[in-house]
Order: structure tokens, then C-alpha cells, then sequence
């Protein structure tokens, strides 16, 4: 995973929980826990309102907040059609699922649920 790649699953990462030790960012990236220290101090540099409470963790303040990914239709066709033509598919697939989670109230123009359109690729 590349470094800019790392720096905003962090992001996510925080912003969908309340804390998190250190110990879990470098299990969950697979970095060790000087890379982890300066993750923070970076996004810290640009902004991003990080702390950090001994006992508990890593935490980003409420004021901040990356809205999800969210896709058009017409994008969702694009994307799995482009994914499903690739030497990349078992990335891609997992890809998808992950996506999954953001487009879970979605149905597909034929009334395929995001589920059923997944297993056709």
C-alpha cells in the first residue's frame, strides 16, 4: 500500500471509531510503530484535528469528517464492467465488497440487488 494510500485509510480507519491504541494501526496496516508515529504527525501537518489519549488511543476530534465514497449508477456499471476485464480481478472483487458497504440501500436499474450483480461477475 502506498504511503498517500496508508495516510487516508487512516483516516477512515479513526473516523469509524472512537479510539484505537496503537497497537491495532499497526496490525490493521502492517506497519511498524515508528511509521505509525510519523502517519500521525503527517496528517497532523496537514490538518487533520488528530489526538491521542494515553490509556485509549489514537482519536479524531468530531470536527472533522470524509463523507463516503458514493457512486451513479452509470459509474457502478463502468466500474464493474472495467474491473471484470482485468488481470487484477481477485483485488478488484474484494474491492467491490468493500465498496459494498457504501452502496448497500443501491439497487441495480434491473432489479438486481448489489449482492446478485457481484456473484454474475
Amino acid at each position: 500500500m502506498r504511503r498517500i494510500e496508508r495516510l487516508t485509510a487512516i483516516i477512515t480507519f479513526l473516523q469509524s471509531r472512537k479510539f484505537t491504541p496503537i497497537e491495532r494501526l499497526k496490525e490493521k496496516f502492517g506497519v511498524c510503530e515508528r511509521t505509525v508515529y510519523r502517519d500521525m504527525a503527517s496528517l497532523h501537518e496537514i490538518g487533520v484535528p488528530i489526538s491521542f489519549e494515553e490509556s485509549r488511543g489514537y482519536f479524531i476530534l468530531d470536527t472533522h469528517f470524509i463523507p463516503p465514497v458514493s457512486f451513479s449508477v452509470n459509474e457502478w456499471h463502468t466500474v464493474a464492467f472495467c474491473w471484470k476485464r482485468t488481470e487484477y480481478r481477485d483485488f478488484l472483487i474484494s474491492s467491490i465488497l468493500e465498496l459494498k458497504n457504501t452502496l448497500l440501500p443501491f439497487r441495480i436499474e434491473n432489479h438486481l440487488t448489489l449482492d446478485n450483480y457481484i456473484k454474475q461477475l
